[in-house]
């Protein structure tokens, strides 16, 4: 297969009466190319000169929220398909905060996955404030600042594909770190000592 661009919208999906709907000089298309911290400082910048765009609140609330937990770079014409497995699993985090939605159980794989490590703390953030609103939140992950912050875990193994499904360990964080059977455990004790030293 072959993709070539629509020569009537330009590979901007959209129709072509939005290039005639302008904000501060910028039709959607433009914004939408806009990585969303860019897009948020611009808004920022529009808010400021102008009281009467009370509306754009609610945009800057879910684009700082974006940036939030490490998504700051992407844009709204970035395509659902050509994202990674940890963005889309934000993506979908991020959507849920402001739903109001309450006593739900998500389940969510490796969200930390292509995140850089000073950012985990940003989606340990976002995932406990679906905590706070009374869900449950379970996590499919191997990160050790996820796990350390875990209530509970289930450690599935000893390997991998046909060599895994046992169950290993249970417990609490610290309760693995003192149990041999447990690599989680074995690399959370570690992972101690390297901070400490």
């Amino acid at each position: 297969m072959h993709e070539i661009s629509c020569p009537i919208c330009e590979g901007t999906r959209l129709k072509k009466i939005r290039n005639y709907t302008l904000l501060a000089g910028k039709n959607y298309a433009q914004l939408g190319k806009m990585e969303f911290f860019e897009l948020h400082s611009f808004l920022d910048l529009i808010s400021e000169k102008n009281d009467s765009m009370e509306n754009i609140s609610i945009l800057k609330e879910e684009l700082a929220l974006m940036e939030e937990i490490g998504l700051g770079y992407l844009s709204f014409d970035r395509r659902i398909d050509s994202l990674f497995g940890g963005e889309y699993q934000r993506l979908r985090i991020a959507s849920q905060v402001d739903s109001g939605l309450v006593g739900l159980t998500y389940l969510i794989d490796e969200p930390t996955d292509g995140l850089h490590g000073t950012d985990t703390r940003k989606v340990l953030t976002v995932i406990d404030r679906l905590l706070q609103k009374g869900n449950t939140v379970i996590t499919i992950e191997h990160n050790l600042d996820i796990l350390r912050a875990a209530d509970y875990i289930i450690e599935l193994g000893p390997g991998a594909g046909k060599n895994g499904g046992e169950v290993i360990a249970t417990g609490t964080p610290k309760q693995l770190a003192r149990n041999p059977n447990s690599l989680t455990g074995t690399g959370y004790v570690i992972c101690r000592v390297s901070q400490i030293l």
